[in-house]
């Protein structure tokens, strides 16, 4: 007996019984626990002042929350402003997103499933989030660019969560979307058909110049975002822990760290199945 959680097919043929499984899209992995966190010596502040602590070292566990004040208790209020996140409307609740900053930055985190390594794998969400040129339709300038603050920080990825290869610095610019049908660039409803967080978004800053919001979401073509690294030159069989260090010019936002999952095998098994006996005439 051969189950799986995904559709199965039955194909026969000489003498051979072969399950097939397949999937709609990839399984992706999230962070599951936070291994080690130090604000660093610069760590900033959120826009009420309150400082990104070890309180909300967690906040980059699991998927990006799809608006800024879904609060599930007082100690996660950023009161008053009821909106989803856009391209042009980031993720800025403390609760939700961390930050590390100056020398001594450093957040490890454990990843909920291998990731692969072939490619494009590692999708990082920042809360970074687009100038709107035209206040509040949501249109980008010619050269688009970002009203948050530049998110920088050396990149690095494990196996085993001693040996670790370093990706270099990088410059988180990409924005974060939810969904792809939401109403507007500040949307105070939720939308009902979800941005694929499994799809890696090889687009950058450049690319959304001149678009306007129906634009935007155009050129994610489905993907939530986010900003995608290569694995591929790791030398790693997959990555299973994901650290972001920062030196004393930089300054990094943590809102989620998404990776597309070593598969499982297509082929769930092979029955074989009693060798036909030749027949004597």
């Amino acid at each position: 007996m051969f189950r799986s959680n995904s559709s199965t097919r039955l194909l026969t043929a000489c003498g051979l019984a072969i399950f097939i499984s397949s999937s709609a899209h990839a399984a992706i992995s999230t962070a599951d626990a936070v291994v080690q966190y130090d604000a660093g010596s610069s760590v900033p502040s959120s826009y009420w002042l309150e400082p990104y602590s070890d309180y909300y070292a967690t906040a980059p566990l699991g998927l990006p929350d799809p608006a800024i004040n879904l609060a599930e208790n007082d100690n996660e209020g950023i009161y008053g402003d009821n909106t989803y996140v856009t391209p042009f409307n980031a993720q800025y609740n403390p609760a939700y997103i961390t930050a590390i900053g100056g020398t001594g930055g450093y957040i490890e985190l454990h990843m909920s499933q291998p990731i692969s390594t072939s490619g494009y794998t590692l999708g990082v969400h920042t809360g970074s989030g687009l100038e709107d040129s035209s206040y509040p339709d949501g249109v980008n300038s010619s050269s688009a660019e970002t009203y948050t603050n530049i998110r920088s920080a050396t990149v690095l990825v494990s196996e085993d969560g001693n040996t670790w290869i370093s990706l270099g610095s990088v410059d988180f610019n990409n924005p974060t979307n939810i969904y792809t049908d939401i109403s507007g660039p500040d949307a105070t409803s939720a939308g009902t058909q979800e941005a694929n967080f499994g799809q890696p978004f090889l687009g950058n800053l450049s690319d959304f110049d001149g678009q306007d919001f129906t634009g935007t979401l155009s050129v994610l073509n489905g993907s939530a975002g986010g900003t995608w690294l290569n694995l591929s030159s790791t030398g790693l069989s997959q990555v299973d822990y994901v650290a972001f260090e920062t030196d004393d010019s930089q300054t990094m936002y943590i809102d989620s760290v998404v990776g597309v999952a070593v598969p499982e095998p297509t082929a769930l098994g092979l029955l074989v199945l009693p060798l036909i006996l030749r027949r004597r005439r």
